[in-house]
């Protein structure tokens, strides 16, 4: 899961970077199951926050380099939020918590390219 993450955000940071293209907008929305052993709940927390990190970081990074402003969505879930609760989806739970919390901040850090 890891590998494929890590690849995945690779693939597309080189792509744009070859055609020329920068992206004015970034929307990020990961799914997975809510049964889990210790090593899912492991893959659970790579892909859903420290995945989506890294792909907001390497899109916010070229386009703070080109100055283009633009803004980043990341589709989270009730489990996210504040008495959002899905029956046994303690990791999922946190990580959509998390990936909130790294949206809110990327924001007010990222906020003064634009």
């Amino acid at each position: 899961m890891k590998l494929a993450v890590l690849l995945a955000v690779r693939f597309w940071e080189a792509n744009l970077v070859t055609i020329g293209s920068i992206l004015e907008r970034l929307v990020g929305s990961v799914n997975y199951s809510l049964d889990w052993s210790e090593d899912e709940w492991h893959d659970n927390l790579f892909t859903n926050l420290i995945g989506s990190w890294l792909v907001s970081k390497h899109v916010c990074r070229l386009m703070r380099d080109a100055k283009q402003k633009g803004s980043v969505v990341n589709i989270s879930s009730i489990g996210g939020i504040d008495r959002g609760h899905i029956p046994g989806g303690l990791g999922y739970n946190a990580s959509k918590t998390g990936l909130n919390a790294v949206t809110k901040v990327m924001a007010i850090e990222l906020g003064i390219y634009g």
